[in-house]
């Protein structure tokens, strides 16, 4: 990517957060993006959501991908730091809006110069500076006090949806959100984000049930990123490098790249 793409900018300074600081630092990501404290993402379908922000996230020099075919169990965020060029992986076995936070909360990682594997484990120190990060920058809290009614939603889970409904993100960030604010006690987050599991899990399940077979090529489009594919996809129409380099670079055979290259062409986003 360093030998290929345009030399990274980026506006927005990777110095340490810490858990005191993380509300300011969230502000001053929101404003690089050019966003107010009330803004939420346009966009309907949750996958075009996380599209947008991991379209912000890549023009401010960090690369995102994702991963396949790897249980949640395992990690929810990567995170690889580079003085450059950070890393960020994703799992895509995790729900779109989830990832969204996974994709914030790793930035705070990056920020203190962290890498490593995630599960959004707030016990851990350096996971709830991160948490804390992530949830102030997708839920200003001017905004999540306006969603919030406790003579409306006396349930915590009700307010939790509520919120995740209006600012679109996940159930599990919106509890993350509202017990940060202290709206809500220890023993509701965890009723939170048992719910939180299990709703995805149905969802799963379903998808398992119901979706035909999706073909290779879009899962690697989806997993590398509309960034890095439109960077070969350049240095290809440059003559930079061959044919056999973008094989190479994307890890796939020569049709299965060519198909990638034409969704970058249609759509210039992965979905």
């Amino acid at each position: 990517m360093l030998d290929l793409a345009d030399a990274p900018t980026r506006e927005w300074q990777l110095t340490p957060i810490t858990y005191d600081s993380a509300p300011q630092a969230a502000a001053e990501l929101r404003a690089t993006f050019g966003l107010t404290d009330r803004f939420t993402p346009p966009e309907a379908a949750l996958n075009q959501v996380l599209n947008f922000w991991r379209g912000l996230v890549e023009s401010q020099s960090f690369l995102v991908f994702q991963a396949t075919g790897i249980t949640l169990a395992s990690f929810r965020g990567l995170s690889i730091y580079h003085e450059t060029l950070p890393i960020i992986i994703l799992n895509g076995a995790d729900s779109p809006t989830a990832r969204v936070f996974t994709l914030f909360h790793e930035l705070a990682h990056l920020a203190n110069r962290t890498s490593g594997l995630c599960g959004l484990d707030d016990d851990v120190s350096e996971e709830a500076v991160a948490n804390r990060f992530a949830a102030n920058f997708l839920m200003p809290e001017a905004l999540v006090r306006q969603h919030v009614d406790p003579e409306t939603f006396a349930d915590p889970i009700e307010q939790a949806e509520a919120i995740a409904n209006a600012l679109k993100v996940s159930l599990l960030a919106a509890g993350v959100r509202l017990r940060t604010l202290g709206l809500i006690s220890p023993t509701d987050f965890e009723a939170i984000r048992q719910r939180s599991a299990e709703l995805w899990q149905a969802v799963r399940d379903r998808q398992k049930q119901s979706e035909g077979f999706v073909p290779p090529w879009r899962l690697r489009f989806r997993d590398l990123g509309s960034t890095y594919i439109g960077t070969i996809a350049h240095a290809l129409e440059d003559q930079r490098i061959d044919a056999v380099d973008a094989t190479y670079l994307l890890n796939a055979r020569w049709p299965m790249v060519e198909q990638m290259l034409q969704e970058y062409y249609r759509t210039g986003v992965a979905e």
